[in-house]
């Protein structure tokens, strides 16, 4: 590349962006939430779309047309393998059922403690038993219940493990 890139570099940092959509599947597979896997995986696409570009434009010095069908071949092999590793992950992957701790909290798995926390306070105040105190007994009931799924919710949040957290 005539930034003074090499082909080892770009393949190094794709396999960075490997290492982290695995991380992003073992939290999908494990928990059922994929819009991360999805996030991740957009980010690989367009990696790979910007360096053909790069090889198509003549970025590169060299022999492109070998480096570019390599890399094209490289792409389909990758895309085979997401494809049936996400397949397999999905298939174990627990389905969504709505008592999830991100669900309740309608939060990403990987959501950051200040986001899980922003997202549990906002629900509590929404749904407190003293927004509703002169209401029918019923709907005070729900918004009891709702209260403590989301006291559990929350606190299950803060035991997960930290490498479902966004770090930083």
């Amino acid at each position: 590349m005539s930034s003074g890139m090499t082909m080892a570099d770009v393949i190094a940092g794709r396999e960075k962006l490997m290492a982290i959509w695995e991380e992003a599947l073992d939290v999908a597979a494990a928990t059922g939430y994929w819009t991360d896997l999805h996030a991740c995986g957009n980010i690989l696409d367009a990696h790979q779309a910007k360096i053909r570009e790069a090889l198509v434009s003549g970025q590169f010095s060299g022999n492109a047309a070998k480096v570019l069908a390599e890399w094209d071949a490289i792409k389909v092999s990758e895309d085979s393998f997401r494809q049936l590793v996400e397949e397999d992950a999905r298939a174990r992957a627990p389905k969504p059922s709505g008592q999830s701790w991100w669900e309740i909290l309608e939060v990403a798995p990987s959501a950051s403690d200040k986001v899980v926390r922003d997202a549990y306070l906002t629900k509590a105040k929404q749904c407190h038993p003293d927004r509703v105190s002169g209401l029918a007994a019923d709907i005070i009931g729900v918004a009891e219940t709702m209260t403590k799924r989301l006291n559990e919710a929350y606190k299950e949040a803060e035991r997960r493990p930290s490498h479902w957290k966004v770090k930083g």
